[in-house]
């Protein structure tokens, strides 16, 4: 009986030795207080091989604490008094000692914001960024404002050029850094007009318009540098009074472009073939005759300074056709035909330009003028023997006499009557003078200034 007692006390035994034998070999993963109050709960840390570490809070309701971690193999206990001490130690060592913005001695130009930073610096070497959460603050808000709203802490406003001090502070740590506020800037340049277009013969003024950071807009002309890409076309001048004006050289296309600073403006160019400008009617405030028709001429002048005799192109119209009419058909362009007596106005219209002038269709009362503008079509050395004498058309004239004569006897050799411009004959070899004169009901003009040509050989056939 007593031994059966005896084996039952010496398991007992065993089992218990056995049960504290393995509370002391397996020690708990210890990790250190992550605060920096003392932990009074029963705990033990690791004496060797821990790896321990720190950092600072940026959250909303511990901003600015140090928190503390020990992590690793836990080989033997110690007493909770030295746990609590080694916490201590690393949170108190955590310590925020400076603040420095980032960038350093930033400036920005009017209209153009800048992000400030905000870096704290602690006692145990670390950094963490404390934008977000301390007081930014200027110093001269009339130069310049920072924001403290959620969404844009630290971002600069410029107001007016200046200088201002912007700073930085959490709890009793400040850190701040001067900041200026320079001119606005030239952020956009345009040209105008746009797709602009000349013809030849007239300048076209350009203008240059700057629009700055801070939302002013400036008129550049004067201060641009103006280029052409091609002055086979079209040159543009950076003269004094001239800035900016375009001169057509040829009908084409080319870019001018306006520079300021780094910022280039450019616009297609085109110059197109001269314009009319004005159409010139002649002969001025005609007279013409019943029976007899009056030729008028249409002289267009162009932009570009040259004139041309546009009278078959121009649309010609007589404002009474009761009075008189006016051929539009070709060969007889600007022929006019008397109706009857009286005035109307005529007028020779192209492209939107018109010339007028009036017409008097009156009856013959007085002789005709003498005719001007006699021509003859040899040079002094005729070797044809054929001599044509021309003269353009006098008002009022029923015909034409045109008298000949030699300069030996300086008489008139002969006398045509009754002859029609141009008068064609073939004449021995000399010289010989030609006068024409106009004639009507009421008699015959005074002579033509004479022409002459010599005939050195007849030809013969």
């Amino acid at each position: 009986m007593f031994k059966k007692w005896n084996y039952f006390f010496s398991i007992l035994l065993f089992l218990m030795i056995a049960g504290c034998s393995n509370e002391n070999s397996s020690s708990p993963l210890v990790t250190g207080a992550g605060s920096t109050t003392n932990n009074t709960t029963a705990s033990s840390r690791v004496a060797a091989g821990p790896v321990v570490s720190s950092s600072v809070s940026n959250t909303a309701d511990s901003h600015g604490k140090v928190e503390t971690v020990t992590n690793g193999p836990a080989r033997r206990s110690v007493p909770l008094a030295a746990s609590s001490a080694s916490t201590k130690l690393a949170a108190t060592a955590a310590k925020l000692t400076s603040i420095s913005i980032m960038p350093a001695n930033p400036s920005a130009a009017l209209g153009v914001t800048q992000q400030l930073a905000a870096i704290g610096h602690y006692s145990n070497g670390t950094t963490s960024n404390l934008t977000t959460v301390v007081s930014w603050k200027s110093i001269n808000t009339s130069i310049a404002s920072v924001s403290i709203t959620s969404d844009s802490h630290g971002l600069i406003h410029p107001v007016a050029v200046g200088s201002t001090m912007i700073s930085a502070a959490y709890g009793d740590v400040t850190g701040d850094t001067p900041f200026t506020v320079t001119a606005a800037i030239l952020s956009t340049l345009f040209v105008t007009p746009v797709n602009s277009k000349t013809p030849l013969g007239v300048l076209k003024r350009l203008a240059a318009t700057g629009v700055y950071s801070d939302g002013g807009v400036r008129n550049l002309t004067n201060t641009a540098i103006w280029k052409t890409e091609d002055g086979a076309v079209a040159t543009v001048s950076n003269a004094l009074g001239s800035n900016g004006q375009a001169t057509p050289v040829a009908a084409g296309s080319t870019k001018l472009s306006a520079t300021v600073g780094m910022i280039t403006a450019s616009l297609p160019f085109e110059v197109t073939e001269a314009k009319l400008v004005s159409i010139l009617v002649k002969p001025n405030n005609p007279i013409a005759y019943p029976g007899f028709s009056e030729q008028l001429t249409a002289t267009g002048s162009f932009t570009d300074g040259s004139t041309k005799n546009i009278t078959d192109t121009v649309s010609w119209k007589a404002a009474n056709s009761s009075i008189a009419v006016i051929s539009n058909t070709s060969g007889s362009n600007g022929t006019i035909t008397p109706v009857t007596i009286g005035t109307t106005p005529v007028t020779a219209s192209l492209a939107g330009i018109t010339g007028s002038t009036t017409l008097t269709v009156s009856k013959i009362t007085t002789v005709p003028k003498a005719p001007t503008g006699v021509t003859i079509n040899s040079s002094a050395l005729n070797r044809t023997g054929q001599l044509a004498v021309s003269w353009p058309a006098v008002s009022g004239a029923t015909s034409y006499n045109i008298y000949i004569y030699t300069a030996e006897s300086n008489k008139a050799a002969r006398v045509i009557f009754y002859v029609t411009s141009p008068y064609i004959n073939t004449f021995n070899p000399g010289t010989y003078y030609f006068i024409v004169t106009a004639v009507n009901s009421f008699g015959e003009s005074a002579p033509s200034d004479p022409v002459n040509s010599t005939v050195l050989v007849q030809k013969r056939y």
